[in-house]
This record gives structure tokens, C-alpha cells and sequence, in this order.
């Protein structure tokens, strides 16, 4: 549930959405991670428990569906991996039952502190990926 004031402004938040959209597109397109960027967002106007599950999970979705159609659009799947990807639909479901009964049970302000955790050590991952990757473009390497 949302806090009873977000962090920012309805106005702050209306500017920043296509912000945090277009760079979250953008890591997601670069290195598969988008997760830092709408989860903090998302965090920032000020999405708690199942509405920031819900909202996470639309903007992962959304941008499979684009990841997908660009893929299919270049042929770069075969049948072999089209079924591996629904065979993982089964595991990913059940872990996503798992989840939301946990999330259920765990404590607000626990989950938010785990929720944070993971968006920092998430951010600091990709900085540092994100860094050898440039180090390796300068150097040639």
C-alpha cells in the first residue's frame, strides 16, 4: 500500500516517469538489469508491498514483450530455446507463488529493508560491470 504522502510530488513524478523509463529501458537493452532503476522509482513514488510487486512485475513484462518482438524480428530464436523458455514458465510460476506468500507474511518495514538491500547491491553490480566494460572499451581490451 502507499504511504499516505510519497516521496516526491504527483508533478516530480509525472516529469521523472519518462526519465526513469527511457534509463531503465536503456540497462535493460545494455546489460538485462532494469531492476534498479523501477525499483527505485517505483520505491520513490512511493509503492509499498503488493503494489510494488505489481508495478515491478508490469514493467518487467512490458519490457519482455519488447525484448521478444525485437529478438523475433532479428531471428535470433530457435524452436530449442522457444521451449526452454516455456519449459522455465512452470518453476518461475511456482517461485512466484512462493514469493508473494512471503512477502504476505514478512513484516513491511523487513521487506523493505530487504527490498533496498537488493536495489543496492543490484546497482552497485551493474556499476561495477558497467565500469570493467568501459575500462575494457578504453584500453581496447
Amino acid at each position: 500500500a502507499r504511504r499516505s504522502g510519497p516521496p516526491i510530488s504527483t508533478r516530480v513524478e509525472r516529469r521523472m516517469a519518462p526519465v526513469a523509463g527511457f534509463f531503465s529501458g536503456m540497462t535493460n537493452g545494455a546489460l538485462g538489469a532494469s531492476g534498479p532503476v523501477a525499483g527505485s522509482f517505483l520505491l520513490a513514488i512511493g509503492l509499498r508491498g503488493r503494489e510494488f510487486i505489481f508495478g515491478i512485475s508490469f514493467v518487467f513484462v512490458f519490457q519482455a514483450l519488447v525484448r521478444i518482438g525485437l529478438f523475433a524480428a532479428q531471428g535470433q530464436y530457435t524452436g530449442q530455446l522457444a521451449l526452454i523458455g516455456l519449459a522455465l514458465l512452470v518453476p518461475t510460476m511456482g517461485g512466484q507463488a512462493v514469493g508473494l506468500r512471503l512477502q504476505a507474511r514478512a513484516n513491511p518495514q523487513v521487506f523493505q529493508r530487504i527490498l533496498l538491500s537488493v536495489l543496492f547491491v543490484s546497482s552497485m553490480a551493474l556499476l561495477i560491470r558497467g565500469a570493467q566494460g568501459m575500462l575494457a572499451w578504453l584500453t581496447g581490451g
